[in-house]
């Protein structure tokens, strides 16, 4: 038989970038301005920069928003800087933190990506695509252990959140730790189906164990869902010739 080709290890993340854009329309939408009737125990901010009225929610909302294009154009010192700007006004609103580390990450800044989403889970300890991201951030770095925690209580906190159970199957791919890959990328088919790059990801796994034909199953389903999946088609093939199937 042929020899069996060597695989290229090569990670299909699922990423949550924060979704700026809707919590931009939520804070204008749910900020009215104080009446004399109402009371309200105040948050503790540093002088000058509470949110005090709907303006001052308007200009977080926009610093948030502006922020956000200049992330998707790929400004992203820009974004930072609106990000910060927004942060200045209401310290305490764990998504800021959020979008500006997603600006940070995707400056391959890992570690001021980790400052920022571990501050979002500070103000937010239910915060599950903070954890995501952060692990995602480690798993980067070659911090696999530090990685597999951060999805773990990702998963704590939303146990149907397909994407880091993937994420976590990758960083057990990456120590070498195929069974337990196997079973997080499983647990993410049965909750998505249709999670770009898990069936690749465990026919890979499948093929570091020797169990060729599963690895040949999972490129075969792979491709059905996307016939353009280079990574699928190429180890198909080549473990079909291999193999002289």
């Amino acid at each position: 038989m042929t020899a069996l080709p060597l695989v290229r290890r090569t990670k299909m993340n699922f990423r949550n970038n924060i979704p700026a854009l809707l919590f931009v329309a939520a804070l204008i939408s749910c900020a009215p301005a104080p009446t004399q009737t109402q009371t309200q125990t105040p948050t503790p901010q540093p002088p000058g920069e509470a949110i005090a009225d709907s303006s001052a929610n308007s200009n977080y909302a926009a610093y948030i928003g502006i922020g956000f294009a200049y992330s998707e154009n790929g400004n992203y010192d820009k974004a930072i800087d609106n990000y910060t700007k927004a942060i200045q006004l209401n310290p305490n609103y764990a998504e800021a933190y959020g979008v500006r580390g997603d600006a940070y990450y995707k400056k391959k800044d890992y570690d001021k990506a980790i400052a920022d989403y571990t501050q979002a889970t500070r103000i937010n300890p239910a915060f599950a695509k903070a954890y995501n991201n952060r692990g995602y951030a480690y798993d980067d770095k070659g911090e696999y252990d530090q990685a597999i925690a951060d999805y773990t209580q990702a998963i704590r906190i939303n146990p149907n959140y397909a994407g880091a159970y993937l994420n976590r199957g990758n960083a057990y791919y990456n120590k070498a730790d195929y069974d337990q890959a196997i079973a997080d990328y499983t647990q993410a088919i049965q909750l998505n189906p249709n999670l770009p790059g898990v069936y690749t990801s465990r026919g890979n796994a499948h093929y570091f164990k020797k169990d060729y034909d599963q690895a040949i199953a999972d490129y075969e389903t792979a491709l059905r869902i996307d016939p353009d999946n280079a990574e699928a088609k190429e180890m198909f093939a080549l473990l079909r010739a291999a193999l002289r199937l």
